[in-house]
């Protein structure tokens, strides 16, 4: 593996995070909800990678809630 090329796994998280984030930055953009829900159902692959990103959004909640931290 190459310096800056990431595994297939981490390249899926971070796709995951950027079209996610996206959706946050605009959440009634219909075009980000649609990219976002397709590129979900496209492969497995991709809902295992969100579904692991919403996982570590909820813990990091949890935590922020725990130390009373607002998000």
């Amino acid at each position: 593996m190459q310096r800056g090329e990431k595994l297939p796994c981490e390249a899926l998280k971070l796709r995951a995070c950027l079209l996610l984030l996206a959706l946050r930055q605009a959440p009634d953009n219909g075009e980000r909800r649609a990219a976002l829900i397709n590129w979900v159902q496209e492969n497995p692959a991709h809902r295992q990678a969100f579904d692991a990103l919403n996982q570590s959004l909820e813990a990091v909640a949890q935590l922020l809630e725990q130390y009373g931290v607002a998000p």
